[in-house]
């Protein structure tokens, strides 16, 4: 379960990674789309850590990857490329937000995660010992 949460974040920060490009100043166009293997993954990731919130982020994603690309695919209309332009400039900060928010949570998570883990693994160790100790004064 750790693995899952360290995976999704470092899936997350590939995210942000895109998002900080289109993101610029002077955007390039065709507009630069995401790689169809991180939204995959962002998804089954999402899944198999049963995360509903990040579903929902990354169908937001998806809608606003879908206009990019009708944007892209429609390059000589210049109406609906300004129109997507100042779309982008209104969503992209929510979603950055709403990234950040997922990443620190997955990487509280995972840590939490850990010190169960280490926290469980300790007291098997000590109740061992004390087993060992019982064992070995005891008689």
């Amino acid at each position: 379960m750790l693995a899952r949460y360290e995976y999704l974040g470092a899936l997350l920060q590939w995210l942000q990674e895109w998002i900080a490009e289109v993101k610029t100043k002077n955007p390039a166009f065709p507009w630069i789309l995401p790689s169809n293997l991180l939204m995959t993954s962002l998804e089954r990731a999402a899944q198999e850590c049963k995360n509903v919130n990040i579903l929902r982020f990354i169908a937001d994603v998806q809608k606003q990857i879908a206009e990019l690309n009708n944007a892209n695919r429609k390059k000589e209309n210049a109406a609906l490329a300004m129109e997507t332009l100042v779309k982008l400039g209104e969503n992209v900060p929510n979603l950055e937000k709403r990234l950040k928010h997922e990443l620190v949570r997955s990487g509280v998570m995972a840590r939490a995660l850990f010190v169960v883990l280490l926290f469980l693994l300790l007291g098997v160790g000590v109740h061992a010992w004390i087993q060992v100790a019982k064992e070995f004064f005891g008689k």
